[in-house]
């Protein structure tokens, strides 16, 4: 179902397998650029610059208490906290032109 998991968090990746979010084969890739993920299902931590041009987004909603936010979470953090994979199909827009004129 998905082509691409964008992550560098360890333990986001093990939940995404222990939970069968995700199939072990699905290649793992961090950073990525618009070339990566360009035309793919992707999964994972993705900023909506790079989420416009996938073909769908899937994220993994967490709902944190307060002193969790912000911070590195472990395993059972996201078996705790997370919530149902949610998918998007983002679409830019457009794009706001700050010019300045000379002065």
């Amino acid at each position: 179902m998905y082509d691409l998991v964008v992550t560098n968090d360890n333990a986001l990746l093990i939940y995404l397998h222990s939970a069968k979010i995700v199939d072990p084969f699905v290649p793992v890739k961090y950073p990525v650029t618009a070339e990566d993920v360009i035309g793919k299902h992707v999964i994972g931590k993705l900023p909506h610059r790079l989420s416009c041009v996938a073909l769908s987004y899937t994220e993994i909603p967490l709902h944190l208490p307060p002193e969790l936010e912000g911070m590195e979470l472990i395993l059972e953090d996201y078996r705790r906290y997370a919530d149902n994979p949610v998918t998007y199909r983002v679409s830019k827009m457009y794009t706001f032109l700050n010019r300045r004129e000379n002065d």
